[in-house]
């Protein structure tokens, strides 16, 4: 699947998140360290190759016909070969709403596609960059591999505006 490598095309293998009692102090680790929010959602990883997208859960299962509305941002905003590592949510207001998510796993792909993701569209918060073109970014450092989803996603918009 264009120039990525196999264990890239899907599904991929993500890193889980890992919770700890405590934040290290301030000289723990070599380098400092860096935290991002967990988010309340389904992790997914996004494989976008020649304007096709397919969504993976970590579990490897294929996510793809209940998030139509995902697939149709990423296939419409995203211009290379990827491999994206994110969260699925809904917001509802200034909150997330699991319920919703789990809706569109339990109905069928015409019912989501028709009903559930035009009354509450799905948000793909994307916090890791995988592969991008022919390069694996998974064995850089995390500052290079955030600077390049950083410019990556420079231009990304919701979808549709």
């Amino acid at each position: 699947m264009g120039n990525l490598s196999p264990d890239l095309t899907g599904p991929v293998a993500l890193e889980l998140a890992k919770a700890v009692e405590q934040l290290p102090g301030e000289h723990a680790m070599p380098g400092g360290a860096r935290f991002e929010l967990m988010w309340d959602g389904f992790r997914v990883g996004a494989v976008c190759v020649a304007g096709q997208v397919r969504l993976w859960s970590r579990n490897g299962k294929d996510f793809t016909a209940k998030f139509p509305d995902i697939q149709a941002a990423l296939a419409a905003q995203v211009d290379v070969d990827c491999v994206l590592d994110g969260e699925l949510v809904v917001l509802a207001g200034e909150r997330m709403d699991f319920d919703a998510l789990q809706h569109r796993m339990v109905n069928t792909a015409a019912t989501v596609r028709r009903g559930l993701a035009p009354a509450q569209p799905a948000s793909l918060m994307v916090f890791d960059l995988l592969a991008v073109g022919s390069v694996d970014v998974r064995p850089m450092r995390w500052t290079a591999g955030r600077a390049r989803l950083e410019t990556l996603a420079a231009a990304w918009r919701p979808y549709p505006d």
